[in-house]
């Protein structure tokens, strides 16, 4: 799920649909390991994988979120400093 709105450009507010995904699949992987840690107290390494994996895909969309903010803040104060102006 996260890699088709990942690939589709024309999504409005994408970055936040892939940080909402990505959150969703960290904390189910938090879980996961809390259950192999706690409950069958052994550690599957794919399972650290997939918790590894899935944290470098949160950090990567929260630096797209910060990004499209800084984006779309230096946009409208471009905007309101030509209005101003003009």
């Amino acid at each position: 799920m996260i890699a088709l709105v990942a690939m589709i450009p024309a999504v409005p507010f994408r970055s936040l649909i892939l940080l909402q995904f990505a959150e969703i699949g960290f904390g189910f992987a938090a879980f996961l390991s809390f259950m192999e840690e706690y409950i069958l107290q052994k550690w599957c390494i794919y399972c650290l994988w997939s918790q590894g994996i899935i944290t470098a895909i949160m950090v990567v969309s929260i630096a797209m979120v910060v990004m499209d903010w800084r984006r779309r803040r230096s946009v409208v104060v471009a905007e309101t400093v030509v209005v101003v102006e003009g």
